[in-house]
């Protein structure tokens, strides 16, 4: 509905005659404008850091706590792990879809198209683990850490492509290599201290993104409320 709005509002804009014949005032409407859809993109990549920050936050404290128990994580904890991870691929393929909507040409359809890959990239992968698992008879232990690092190989690729879906956004870049890091150290993550560490390093990265995000977009919306861009 946002992006809908703000397309509505930039259509006034172009329409506006007195600003087409003012250079200077149309480039400097169009500066705004961009800047709003910039903020208004932030937000929602801002709301994806939480989502994953959670997922990892969550997911692995429940294998760390189900580990200590019996030294591996059981069944019930893979579950909520797995349950997890579907919800966050979920959130991120409908915020890449509906991101779009506001868009035209080459940039709504990228939108749509990042969108869906967080679903098409995860439905790949985990099929092939689970080809993997059996063909090869992977024990049950082995098998949660290669599902583990193949769902944190694919976020990092997912967020390394979300950095330059629109203007290049450098905190998405590096969170994306520091999760293509983490999948290579997860093959580690045996015991209910490695997944400790991988909650904190793997949640502890994304809710610090949420933050860094969140400060640089502050500076707009204090513009806005004070009425510092208007159209």
């Amino acid at each position: 509905m946002a992006h809908h709005e703000q397309a509505a509002q930039t259509s006034n804009i172009l329409a506006d005659s007195e600003a087409i014949e003012d250079p200077r005032a149309a480039v400097e409407l169009i500066r705004a404008d961009n800047t709003r859809v910039s903020a208004m993109f932030a937000t929602g990549t801002q709301a994806i850091y939480v989502v994953w920050g959670l997922v990892w936050l969550i997911g692995y404290a429940i294998l760390a706590m189900s580990s200590w128990q019996q030294g591996e994580p059981q069944m019930w904890a893979y579950l909520v792990y797995a349950s997890a991870l579907l919800c966050g691929v979920l959130f991120s393929t409908i915020f890449g879809i509906r991101s779009s909507s506001g868009w035209r040409g080459q940039s709504r359809i990228k939108g749509a198209v990042y969108g869906w890959s967080w679903l098409i990239a995860f439905g790949v992968g985990m099929t092939i683990c689970t080809q993997m698992v059996y063909q090869f008879n992977i024990s049950d232990a082995q098998a949660g850490r290669v599902y583990n690092c193949v769902a944190a190989f694919i976020v990092g690729l997912e967020y390394i492509m979300g950095s330059v879906l629109t203007d290049f956004d450098l905190p998405a870049f590096l969170g994306g290599v520091f999760m293509l890091l983490l999948s290579v150290c997860m093959i580690q993550a045996t015991s209910g201290r490695g997944y400790v560490l991988m909650a904190a390093l793997g949640g502890g990265s994304f809710l610090f993104l949420a933050m860094i995000t969140y400060l640089s977009t502050r500076s707009y919306r204090q513009a806005m409320g004070r009425g510092g861009l208007k159209s």
